[in-house]
């Protein structure tokens, strides 16, 4: 990316509401989770939503983490 691009880029997110900034941000996690759950679905063809939905979140939680909160183990 370019200085002048970065600039404008910077620029706008100061510029941005406390709202439009939470907004932003929930949009690059959807995408973060989007391409997670991409990813996954390419490495376990056979996993069904529910699997998939578990490996995402034992990428965002500890092993300890999900074994508590979801008595799940990835393997």
């Amino acid at each position: 990316m370019s200085v002048v691009a970065e600039t404008i880029m910077f620029d706008r997110y100061r510029r941005m509401s406390e709202s439009d900034s939470l907004r932003e941000l929930q949009a690059l996690i959807d995408l973060a989770v989007a391409f997670q759950r991409s990813n996954i679905a390419a490495e376990h063809p056979d996993a069904d939503s529910e699997e998939i939905r578990m490996r995402v979140l034992s990428q965002w939680l500890s092993p300890e983490a999900m074994l508590k909160a979801y008595g799940w183990e990835a393997t």
